[in-house]
C-alpha cells in the first residue's frame, strides 16, 4: 500500500483489494487498513482532482476493503463460549493499567530485552510485573521506581516527539495519532502486552514516515505551531534514526541469545520420543498450550487433559479447563486409559510433586502408582529454553495389576 501510495489515485481499487487483504492479518493490521482508507478518502476530498472516474474508482476499492473488513470482524469475533483467558478492561480508565500500556510507545520504540536467557517479552528498562496491573500503581511505582521514567515519562516524550515531528504534514499526523490511539485502546482492553503484539506501533512510525514524503508542508500563522513545525522537521531524522539504532542493538541481544539458547525444548523432546520408538503410543498432555508444537514433530494429535479432547491445537472453548488440580488431571488420565488405551505418554511442562510427610517440603515424583492401577515413570525431562513455559516431563503411563508391582521405590498416590 506504501508502495503505491504515490501513484493511489490510479490505483485505488488495487488497493482497496491489498488493503482488505491487509486488514484479514491481524486485528491490528485491521486498525492500520481503516485507518489507511480513511486517510485516502480525506486525502481524495482535500488534496486530488475530483472526476467521475477516479470517483468510481475510489468508491469501488473502499467498497472492496469494507467487505474484506467486514470478513475480517466476522472472523475475529469471539464465539458465545470463547474461553481465552484475557483479562479484559472493566473500566475505561484503570490508572495503573493505561501507564503499562503507554509503557509499550516507549519500549517498542526503544526495544532492547533484557541480556538473558529468558528475554522472551522482557525490556531492560522495567521488571515485568508478570501481569496486568490493575490497580495499587502507586505501591508498584514506589517498589520500582524506574516505572516512572519507563511508564509515564517516556511515553509522553516519545509520544509528544511523534506528533511534533508530524505536525507540519496534518494529514499524517491524524493517521499517525488516530492509528497509534487505536491499538493502546486494544492493548488496554485485552491486556495483551507482548511485544510481537506492540511491534506494531512502531510499523505505525514506519508507514507514517514512510507517506509523509508524499505531500506538502503545511505553513501555519500562529507562531506557537509554527515553532513546534519547524522544531519538528529538525528533529525528524535524529528521532528515526535513534529509534531504529535501538531496534538494531535490541535485534542483536535477541539474535545472540538465540545462538546460545534454543528456543523451545519442544523439539529436543519430540526427537527423544521418536529415537525411543516410543511415538506410536498415545499422548496426553498439559498445559495444553505449552505442550502442543509436539504435535507438529510428532505430526499427530496429542490428548489435551483440558479440553477432554485429541487435537494440533488449542480450542478455547467454555469446554476447556484452564486451570486442574492434580486429582483432576488424574481423573482425566485414567478416563484417557480406560478408553482401551493400555499405555501412554503423559507430556507435563511442570513436574508431578507430593508433599513429605512432615509437611515442610516437596518431593519430585519419578515413580508413583495412581489411581490404583496407573504405574507412572519419568523417562526424561527436558530443560525450558527461551521460554521459559516450554519445559517437558515425560511420563510412562501404565494400567497394570496392582499386585504384580514389586518394586518399593514406587509410591502410592491416592
Amino acid at each position: 500500500v506504501c508502495a503505491l501510495y504515490k501513484t493511489r489515485t490510479a490505483k485505488y481499487i488495487l488497493m482497496g483489494v491489498l488493503l482488505a487483504l491487509l486488514s484479514n492479518v491481524t486485528i491490528y493490521a485491521l486498525v492500520f487498513a481503516g485507518a489507511l482508507a480513511g486517510i485516502l478518502v480525506l486525502d481524495y476530498f482535500l488534496y486530488q482532482q475530483k472526476t467521475p472516474k477516479v470517483t468510481l474508482q475510489l468508491a469501488a476499492g473502499i467498497l472492496i476493503f469494507i467487505i474484506g473488513a467486514a470478513f475480517s470482524i466476522y472472523q475475529i469475533w469471539p464465539e458465545k463460549d470463547n474461553s481465552f483467558p484475557t483479562p479484559y478492561a472493566n473500566n475505561f480508565f484503570e490508572v495503573g493499567r493505561w501507564w503499562q500500556v503507554a509503557s509499550k510507545i516507549f519500549t517498542t520504540y526503544a526495544y532492547v530485552p533484557r541480556f538473558e536467557e529468558n528475554f522472551w517479552n522482557s525490556t531492560i528498562f522495567y521488571k515485568d510485573p508478570g501481569g496486568i496491573l490493575a490497580g495499587g500503581f502507586r505501591e508498584w511505582a514506589k517498589q520500582n521506581p524506574s516505572t516512572w521514567f519507563s511508564w509515564v515519562f517516556m511515553p509522553l516524550v516519545v509520544f509528544v516527539s511523534g506528533v511534533i515531528i508530524f505536525l507540519r504534514k496534518p494529514l499524517i499526523l491524524l493517521l499517525y495519532t488516530g492509528t497509534t490511539l487505536g491499538l493502546l485502546f486494544i492493548y488496554y482492553y485485552t491486556a495483551l502486552l507482548h511485544a510481537r503484539y506492540c511491534g506494531y506501533l512502531l510499523i505505525t512510525l514506519i508507514f507514517c514516515w514512510w507517506l509523509a514524503g508524499y505531500y506538502p508542508e503545511k505553513k501555519y500563522r500562529s507562531d506557537l505551531l509554527a515553532y513546534f513545525s519547524n522544531l519538528g522537521k529538525k528533529i525528524s531524522s535524529p528521532f528515526l534514526t535513534i529509534v531504529l539504532s535501538l531496534s538494531v542493538i535490541g535485534a542483536i541481544v535477541a539474535y545472540s541469545m538465540d545462538i546460545q539458547y534454543k528456543f523451545s525444548a519442544s523439539k529436543d523432546a519430540a526427537n527423544y520420543i521418536k529415537q525411543n520408538k516410543i511415538d506410536s503410543l498415545p499422548v496426553a498432555g498439559a498445559v495444553d498450550f505449552a505442550v502442543s508444537p509436539l504435535s507438529t514433530y510428532l505430526d499427530k494429535k496429542l490428548y489435551y487433559l483440558q479440553m477432554a479432547d485429541s487435537g494440533s491445537f488449542v480450542v478455547w472453548s467454555k469446554k476447556r479447563k484452564d486451570a486442574m488440580n492434580f486429582a483432576e488431571s488424574v481423573a482425566s488420565i485414567g478416563s484417557f486409559v480406560d478408553n482401551a488405551r493400555p499405555r501412554i505418554l503423559w507430556v507435563r511442562n511442570d513436574p508431578l510433586e507430593v508433599v513429605s510427610s512432615d509437611d515442610k517440603s516437596v518431593q519430585r515424583v519419578t515413580k508413583a502408582i495412581l489411581r490404583g492401577n496407573l504405574k507412572l515413570d519419568l523417562l526424561s525431562f527436558f530443560e525450558a529454553g527461551i521460554v521459559k513455559e516450554e519445559q517437558y516431563f515425560i511420563y510412562l503411563v501404565q494400567k497394570v495389576d496392582p499386585s504384580t508391582i514389586v518394586d518399593s521405590s514406587y509410591i502410592t498416590i491416592n
